[in-house]
């Protein structure tokens, strides 16, 4: 996301984006404004049922709206170096927003976990009662510990004065101790959580699949856990290991450093996209909502009309349709 260059030595250059990245992160904002207001308006006007999952990706939900929104900011600001400012705030949104994401889709991948091994049992209702206070504590965790490299830039320019265009130096992100706090606190703890949570809600899965009712489940819950799984590594994975390598790699060529950088960024900001895909796959009362039941019946309509075949039953097609569609409850 950030769209800036930077040598080897304390001078830097601008660096204006690839036309194509600007392109992708403009889908990026409009279909993260459309998909996350979206899912804000059916957690906040339709769904009535306050579980810790819902809680959460109504956070997560937030905070990717959050990124959008500033999205076009960090875009204009490539292409007008003289808003250095405005892009140095829309990294510290970006960081925000990837760090409460990674945090909140660990939190969902464990209420999942504890709901799977103890459905309907006092464990989950505490976890309910405790959602708010950890969303909270996600929240303030993130901020505080992306507030220190925009506060080390602003100091930094107001020390020295300087009237350099530049829209961000990245030593503050790149440096040794920065990478190991990060990689290990803001990546690899949730990581490790959210792997452990995921393989042992499938395993939970596996063991009773020789109940009816969890084996009609199963498909589509290991079909979730797999896509918070994938969706967590394909955004999140590169940053952080380009983070390690950054140094090495700008002593060789700064040019393709800051190219893989720019590309990690745009994976990270991705996930304002992909994070809604889950809301649907997750919670059943996501599912069950009105305007989401009015749209699955719109498109199964549509779909059943262009797959009928002129010599078909039509009185079992519908049927077909409905058992493709049903609601199977996951968390």
């Amino acid at each position: 996301m950030t769209m800036s260059g930077m040598n080897n030595s304390n001078t830097t250059s601008n660096m204006v984006p690839h036309p194509c990245l600007t392109v992708i992160y403009s889908i990026i904002i409009v279909l993260g404004l459309v998909f996350n207001a979206g899912a804000l308006w059916v957690f906040s006007c339709h769904i009535r049922l306050r579980s810790g999952t819902t809680i959460y990706m109504r956070s997560l939900a937030t905070a990717d709206l959050l990124l959008v929104c500033f999205l076009p900011f960090q875009i204009a600001s490539s292409y007008h170096p003289e808003l250095r400012d405005i892009c140095k705030l829309s990294f510290l949104i970006f960081l925000i927003n990837m760090y409460t994401s990674i945090f909140f889709l660990a939190c969902i991948s464990l209420d999942r976990c504890i709901a799977t091994l103890f459905p309907l049992r006092l464990p989950m209702r505490q976890l309910q009662r405790a959602a708010p206070w950890v969303s909270a504590l996600v929240w303030i965790f993130s901020i505080s510990a992306s507030l220190p490299p925009y506060l080390i830039w602003k100091l930094k320019s107001l020390r020295i004065n300087s009237t350099d265009t530049d829209c961000l130096q990245l030593e503050a992100v790149t440096k040794k101790t920065t990478v190991a706090v990060t990689f290990s606190l803001g990546f690899a703890l949730p990581f490790c959580l959210l792997l452990v949570s995921s393989l042992v809600a499938l395993w939970v899965l596996r063991k009773g699949k020789n109940n009816g009712s969890q084996l009609q489940k199963m498909p589509k819950a290991q079909g979730m856990i797999l896509a918070n799984l994938l969706i967590f590594t394909f955004c999140f994975l590169p940053y952080h290991t380009l983070l390690c390598f950054y140094q090495r790699l700008l002593t060789h060529s700064s040019e393709l450093a800051l190219q893989l950088f720019q590309a990690s960024q745009l994976l990270a900001s991705s996930n304002a996209v992909l994070d809604p895909i889950l809301y649907y796959f997750t919670t059943e009362a996501f599912r069950e909502t009105r305007p989401i039941s009015a749209v699955r019946s719109v498109a199964a309509c549509g779909c059943w009309r262009v797959a009928e075949a002129p010599e078909g039953d039509n009185r079992k097609r519908p049927s077909e349709t409905v058992t493709f569609l049903s609601v199977t409850k996951v968390v």
